[in-house]
């Protein structure tokens, strides 16, 4: 084989390498932002919310406790108790944390729910989403930043909601008495 033929090669590899990092990427950065909110007082308590995704009935349990720096703390489980995500936010943004691979759909699920979390900790949207903007439309909160839609939340009877994200993923979110 020439020299020039795998030169060739080697570029035409390396170019469709180059555009799967780039698809790959864009990927990772599309669709909606995910929300930061703000860091609140400790909270010595730790919120439990049984969530269902609709319509598929995939259930999990999510943990959710503000730290002593005001940083919140999310943990997601299968019916098992096997990890599914466990991410932390603070001022930065959204981080895993431990050895989990990034989620960014749990990310998207953790911002809405903050709502929720907050509310259970008597604690009013605004102060942990300043920058954004709620409306209600047909027994729906919605929330936007920007004027992009974020999600939407309906209260189904006490401590239940259906929370709905911008991709359109539903779930049934529950809150866990102890």
């Amino acid at each position: 084989m020439s020299i020039s033929k795998s030169i060739r090669r080697l570029h035409a590899l390396w170019l469709g390498c180059w555009v799967c990092l780039c698809v790959a990427a864009c990927q990772t950065f599309s669709g909606n932002p995910i929300a930061i909110p703000q860091p609140l007082p400790n909270y010595d308590t730790v919120t439990w919310l049984h969530v269902t995704k609709l319509p598929e009935g995939q259930q999990s349990l999510v943990a959710a406790q503000t730290d002593a720096t005001g940083a919140w703390r999310w943990v997601q489980t299968d019916a098992f108790g096997a990890p599914l995500a466990r991410q932390m936010v603070d001022r930065q943004g959204w981080k895993n944390d431990g050895f989990l691979p990034p989620n960014a759909p749990a990310s998207r699920l953790f911002a809405a729910l903050a709502v929720l979390v907050g509310a259970q900790q008597h604690v009013d949207w605004p102060l942990i989403y300043p920058q954004q903007q709620q409306t209600r439309e047909s027994g729906w909160t919605v929330y936007r930043y920007r004027q992009q839609l974020l999600w939407r939340i309906r209260p189904q009877g006490d401590n239940q909601w259906d929370v709905v994200l911008a991709d359109g993923t539903t779930w049934l979110v529950e809150v866990v008495n102890e």
